[in-house]
């Protein structure tokens, strides 16, 4: 419209009563449709199964993954390529791996290989109570098995 308005060489009061009169025929023809599009149950679901196995795994490394064990002086010569990340998110330096036979007065002694790592007590994780299906009584403070 502005284009055909743009080349007319009358005047001003002609030009608004032609934008008028185009407006008029050109309104009616153009219908103004907005469509909505709702996303189907399936999408949500896949989207808060997608969320809830982020959660999951958040939760997980919220918890000792690895056994660890501290380092001594001739241990500590050999630094190994993998890296652990404490919760604050500083990396933890490793050394190797060391397999412990561990009596933690159950019915049964366990071995393990704990990762030599740069920490100053040892800890059982998260690996280790899962692969002998063990218990934490955090209640009584021991391991249930």
């Amino acid at each position: 419209m502005s284009s055909i308005l743009s080349i007319s060489g009358d005047d001003l009061s002609k030009l608004a009563n032609m934008a008028d009169k185009m407006w008029e025929i050109t309104s009616s023809t153009y219908q103004n449709v907005d469509a909505v599009k709702y996303p189907s149950n399936e999408n949500i679901l896949v989207n808060l199964q997608e969320k809830t196995a982020q959660l999951s795994l958040q939760v997980n490394k919220l918890s000792a993954e690895i056994s660890v064990i501290p380092p001594t002086p001739q241990e500590k010569r050999s630094i190994a390529k993998l890296e652990l990340f404490a919760a604050n998110g500083t990396k933890i330096k490793t050394y190797g791996q060391k397999l412990l036979k561990l009596d933690l007065g159950l019915r049964r002694a366990f071995n393990w290989p704990f990762v030599i790592a740069d920490v100053t007590k040892a800890i059982i994780g998260m690996d280790f109570l899962a692969h002998f299906n063990l218990l934490m009584d955090s209640k009584n403070r021991k391991v249930m098995d």
